[in-house]
């Protein structure tokens, strides 16, 4: 049963680009600063040329693709996004140790109790960015292919996006 609180859905599909994006990123010389990440813009043909997912999707809801940076003993500290209520996500690096968490409360206690996100590798995740989450990162720099979608958190939910996500691989 579906739940506001569910913090991310492992969305059904393989990736078909998970190592070209990985090469990609790898290579990237120059990052941009964004929301306190380094950040890289993709072409939307890219996308589509290499994953039919993105076609049907980009119909139906407008985004603009891209990977983040993370570099080695860094953080990002509990919060919720300010403007996306929903991503998709898929990590590209498995190599080094970084972890995702969502909180099962709020967060402004010492301590709580969270949700990890043990991403697999070529598999992409719808993310509640409305779900306080942090993420660390130790040893190596952490490639993140993403998805920011046009629509902010009051046209576009995780619950919405979920539900056509279901409708749509069952």
């Amino acid at each position: 049963m579906e739940t506001a609180k569910t913090p991310f859905y492992e969305i059904p599909y393989s990736s078909t680009m998970a190592g070209d994006l990985y090469m990609t990123a790898y290579n990237i010389e120059e990052w941009n600063d964004y929301y306190n990440f380094k950040a890289v813009r993709l072409d939307l043909d890219y996308l589509f040329e290499r994953d039919p997912f993105f076609n049907k999707l980009y119909q139906n809801h407008k985004f603009v693709p891209g990977l983040i940076r993370m570099d080695p003993h860094t953080y990002y500290n509990w919060h919720t996004d300010t403007n996306r209520g929903v991503s998709i996500n898929m990590l590209l690096t498995f190599e080094g140790n970084s972890v995702c968490m969502f909180s099962k409360e709020k967060t402004n206690d010492m301590s709580g109790s969270f949700i990890p996100l043990h991403y697999m590798p070529s598999t992409y995740y719808l993310f509640n960015n409305q779900i306080p989450h942090t993420i660390y990162n130790f040893d190596r720099p952490r490639y993140l292919f993403s998805l920011e979608f046009a629509e902010d958190k009051n046209k576009l939910t995780f619950n919405q996006l979920r539900k056509e996500m279901i409708y749509e691989f069952s």
